[in-house]
């Protein structure tokens, strides 16, 4: 689901991630145990398969799908991030309505019970549901456990008699309690047993999950014979933010310590007559001439003087193929004419964008930023853009007063633009043929003119 593609949630033992391609191998390997399935008909899946349920989560925009970690592992830079991954969290819109979802859980990991990551888990779930994504009815079906290699969060129903107390008691406590016993017999010719539905989550989460605390303001009712619900209030979503008040979130990006998936080194974004191609060790000596020969494309970039040879140059490409700053040339009619970048904030949530084409390319300028735009809003999910005041920008932003991607003013010398869906539309409606693909990039750029 594109709403926690980019999200991670930090809690005190549990972090939730969202599933990319890195952890296919991770989950596939888990599934391939019979009580790792929450379909216990399903066969084994292959890696192929695994493969395409990721994509197909990725893209299901009625199902969010988190990937439970232990912290204590994610927090090891000895670990890969793969190797913390220890359960799942499903929330799947009911099909009638956006205000309704099913969950679903699983810890696959048997060494990682009684630490609290059960009820973290589905907390941290369920508060992403309800905040970040509108859900006020949270729906949970009970099944028996299939057996002891049975992973799945299950609840079992069971049968309890009242038992007479063992302790002696004084004599008005006796007479209350033979009254008491009285209203129960009378009370137990109508019914003898009574069932216990663990119908609220606690004794089943302090029973699988020891030590875990179960807010009993978000006690889920018994429904059905085999629906449990929790219906979220102003009161209770209170009482869930304070419990979680720990946790924090931060923009996640699945290109970290993985370098096939980083974007800025094999990613082309393509639209109008503008080409955006990685800005690879081949285009190093052009942009480096391209600084010292012209001074507006060197202010242009935010040099305040040219880098001193190729070599300086060099050092910053190599930088830029990093995770935090997604840099690319601009490639017109198959000649390199510019250089542009977005460069990710500090938390993630918005991208400093900085693009400059030669003279002869100027007409150009405002494709390349409109590329930039769909890059920063549809690849990256940033939740929005900067871009500082340059001379060279001026025709270009004027062009976009009173359009929906008309930047506003931020701060002293920056603009600022959010997405909205008018700007979508309008993005379609200016670069109707706007792209982004994987490429073989050492293909790619050995056809570039430089």
């Amino acid at each position: 689901m594109r709403q926690n593609r980019n999200i991670v949630l930090h809690g005190r033992v549990v972090a939730l991630l969202p599933y990319w391609p890195k952890h296919v191998t991770r989950r596939h390997d888990y599934l391939q145990e019979p009580g790792n399935r929450l379909d216990r008909s399903q066969k084994s899946p292959s890696l192929e398969d695994e493969t395409k349920m990721q994509q197909l989560f990725l893209s299901d925009e009625r199902r969010a799908v988190f990937l439970i970690a232990d912290t204590t592992k994610l927090s090891d830079p000895r670990v890969p991030e793969a190797d913390s991954i220890v359960g799942e969290s499903h929330i799947i819109f009911t099909e009638d309505s956006q205000l309704a979802a099913t969950l679903q859980l699983m810890i696959f990991d048997r060494s990682v019970r009684r630490r609290t990551i059960l009820s973290e888990a589905l907390l941290m779930t369920i508060m992403f549901g309800a905040r970040d994504l509108g859900v006020r009815t949270f729906i949970y079906t009970l099944f028996p456990p299939a057996g002891p290699d049975d992973n799945r969060l299950a609840f079992s129903t069971r049968e309890t008699e009242d038992k007479p107390a063992s302790a002696p008691v004084s004599s008005e406590r006796q007479l209350s309690k033979r009254l008491t016993q009285v209203g129960k017999k009378i009370t137990g010719a109508f019914k003898k047993k009574k069932t216990d539905y663990l119908s609220n989550l606690t004794s089943h989460l302090l029973k699988q999950d020891s030590g875990a605390h179960w807010p009993p303001e978000l006690d889920f009712e018994l429904v059905g014979p085999s629906t449990l619900e929790l219906n979220l209030t102003a009161a209770n979503i209170k009482v869930l933010q304070q419990v979680l008040c720990e946790v924090h979130r931060a923009k996640y990006s699945s290109l970290a310590n993985d370098e096939t998936l980083k974007l800025n080194t094999n990613t082309k974004v393509s639209g109008g007559n503008i080409v955006l191609l990685p800005y690879t060790k081949d285009a190093v000596a052009w942009c480096s001439d391209v600084l010292v020969s012209d001074k507006d494309f060197c202010s242009a970039l935010g040099y305040q003087e040219a880098p001193s040879g190729p070599s300086c140059e060099a050092e910053q490409q190599q930088m830029w193929t990093g995770v935090e700053t997604y840099c690319f040339i601009a490639v017109l009619e198959g000649k390199c004419v510019g250089r542009c970048s977005a460069r990710i904030g500090q938390f993630g949530d918005f991208a400093e964008l900085s693009l400059a084409v030669v003279s002869e390319a100027a007409e150009s300028l405002t494709t390349v930023l409109l590329l930039l735009i769909f890059l920063s809003f549809n690849v990256l999910d940033i939740d929005h853009v900067v871009l500082a005041r340059r001379p060279h920008l001026t025709a270009t932003l004027a062009s976009l007063v009173g359009t929906p991607l008309e930047f506003v003013p931020l701060r002293a010398g920056y603009f600022k633009l959010e997405p909205s869906k008018a700007c979508q539309e309008e993005l379609r409606k200016l670069v109707p043929t706007a792209n982004a693909e994987g490429i073989d990039p050492a293909a790619e750029v050995s056809n570039v003119k430089f």
